[in-house]
């Protein structure tokens, strides 16, 4: 039993080995940052076009926020609503006071619950073929996050929860 134990363990660690190296030693993802950063050329292009066929009136001389959300909540009462206070006030006139983006509230295919994040009033859209989360919000169960990028390929990213303060403190950083 010992030593069926100790191989349990040592095969566990490798696991964790395992998936840390494969999604943390590649550049293939963005990862979560507190500070501003630049995209590749490429990678900018291909967010751009993957948002362009979301919303053709993309215009791309402005900011874009992505707000996104990758899961539903896992006990919630019937008809509650999140009190997330990016939902309360206008988040829009508050953005357009600084500078008028391209905003896009994007959500995970799997999410089913929608009045949750109150898709009452809110437009959601779908991400196509899981493009955001396969390329930016990797981290299933973090409730998805943030990404502002201007038209030079610099972004401020958040993965995980957020208030209003600090995404409008993030979209006023990113010249």
């Amino acid at each position: 039993l010992f030593l069926i134990l100790t191989l349990m363990k040592k095969l566990l660690f490798l696991s964790f080995l395992f998936l840390l190296f494969t999604n943390c030693s590649t550049n293939k993802y963005i990862s979560s940052t507190n500070e501003i950063k630049t995209l590749s050329n490429i990678k900018t292009l291909e967010l751009n076009k993957y948002l362009k066929n979301i919303d053709s009136n993309l215009l791309p001389n402005r900011k874009t926020i992505i707000i996104y959300i990758n899961n539903d909540p896992k006990f919630v009462e019937k008809n509650y609503q999140v009190p997330w206070d990016i939902f309360y006030g206008n988040l829009v006139q508050e953005l357009n006071s600084v500078e008028k983006p391209n905003l896009f509230w994007i959500i995970n295919e799997n999410v089913k619950n929608l009045h949750f994040y109150h898709g009452d009033k809110i437009n959601w859209k779908i991400d196509k073929e899981n493009y955001l989360q396969n390329n930016f919000f990797i981290h299933n169960g973090m409730n998805g996050g943030f990404l502002i990028l201007n038209k030079e390929g610099k972004y401020f990213f958040k993965e995980g929860e957020y208030d209003k303060k600090e995404l409008i403190n993030a979209y006023k950083s990113l010249n």
